[in-house]
């Protein structure tokens, strides 16, 4: 395939993952690259643990579910050309590259922020462009192949937001008019969703991003404390927690554990009247399988079959090699008790 399939000068191609995964995390540098921005905007304590080098090892499920997805990204871009009767190809031998060999582009004037397209393709009308390729992931997804030509036209119902957002990061680095995202589906075919570049709502994510980045990157500063789960692992990193002790509380403590105890027992206390509620719809719809509320509203009875669980006690008495081999131990943290309260 001719090199001009993918000609950009801003790509630089390395020969396999080994060399492509040194250069996406040069050491000091906090290179960010379009799979995180998401994050970085809706969840920026998981952003600085994954960006500090300070996030939970994947467990195996997440790492199969990476490898698959590295496993299918050449099949799903040859049948994106099948389906499509344009040239596409994996970005490394889309540049001109051998079998293998991957790409990364970076911005024009941000060189901190940097994509690794998964492939590439030449539309007759809009010249080159990106190939997403996306093994079956969860989530909602248009019923059919379409175009999102703004964020104005953009519903999570077409595809997840991260995939959305990582688009558009694709576009602001690559400087190309869309990106195609090609989506392994269940039942083996392909869903097709085009995104068209968006300047303005493109400036506004690296503006976003790169002051995430000096602030609490760079210079650290602390993130607005909230209840995310990587708040909590970095806090208790932070402050592991010595002694047995206990201080008077100021004013303002003594404020929030009021605070605090009173969201846990509305929290107790609604789960209760969810639970309520349930039984009550169930025994009103009896053997129904579920309501139609109007449009694509629904309430389903969906019949599930019971929870196979496995007894941890039994298993390590039995065969206690097995169960250590396979035991699992979470993050430590520091929960938080109230007592007489």
């Amino acid at each position: 395939m001719n090199r001009a399939l993918f000609a950009h000068p801003r790509a630089d191609l390395y020969a396999g993952r080994a060399e492509w995964e040194a250069a996406r995390t040069p050491p000091g540098e906090f290179r960010i690259g379009a799979s995180i921005v998401n994050t970085i905007l809706t969840d920026p304590w998981a952003a600085v643990e994954t960006l500090t080098g300070q996030a939970p090892e994947p467990d195996r499920a997440t790492r199969i579910a990476w490898a698959r997805g590295h496993l299918y990204e050449e099949a799903i871009i040859g049948h994106y050309a099948l389906l499509t009767e344009r040239p596409a190809l994996p970005i490394g031998p889309a540049m001109g590259g051998p079998p293998g060999s991957l790409a990364i582009v970076r911005h024009r004037t941000e060189t901190w922020l940097a994509v690794s397209p998964d492939g590439a393709t030449v539309d007759p009308e809009l010249g080159e462009g990106l190939v997403e390729a996306k093994d079956y992931v969860g989530g909602d997804w248009h019923d059919a192949d379409c175009v999102i030509r703004s964020v104005d036209e953009y519903h999570p119902s077409m595809m997840p937001a991260a995939i959305m957002t990582q688009a558009l990061v694709q576009l602001e680095c690559s400087d190309v008019a869309y990106v195609d995202v090609a989506r392994r589906m269940p039942n083996g075919g392909l869903r097709i969703i085009r995104v068209l570049a968006d300047p303005d709502t493109q400036a506004e994510i690296v503006e976003a991003v790169g002051e995430f980045r000096e602030r609490h990157i760079l210079r650290g500063e602390p993130l607005p404390v909230d209840g995310s789960g990587a708040c909590r692992r970095l806090l208790t990193r932070r402050f592991p927690g010595i002694g047995k002790e206990c201080r008077p509380a100021t004013a303002d403590e003594q404020r929030l554990v009021a605070l605090y105890a009173e969201a846990k027992a509305a929290e107790k206390a609604h789960a209760a009247a969810a639970d309520d509620l349930r039984n009550v719809i169930a025994e009103a719809l009896g053997n129904t399988y579920g309501l139609s509320l109007g449009g694509k509203a629904r309430a389903l009875l969906i019949p599930v079959a019971g929870r196979r669980t496995i007894d941890a006690d039994a298993l390590r008495a039995a065969h206690p090699d097995i169960a250590e081999r396979f035991t699992r131990v979470g993050e430590p943290h520091r929960q938080l008790r109230l007592y007489g309260c």
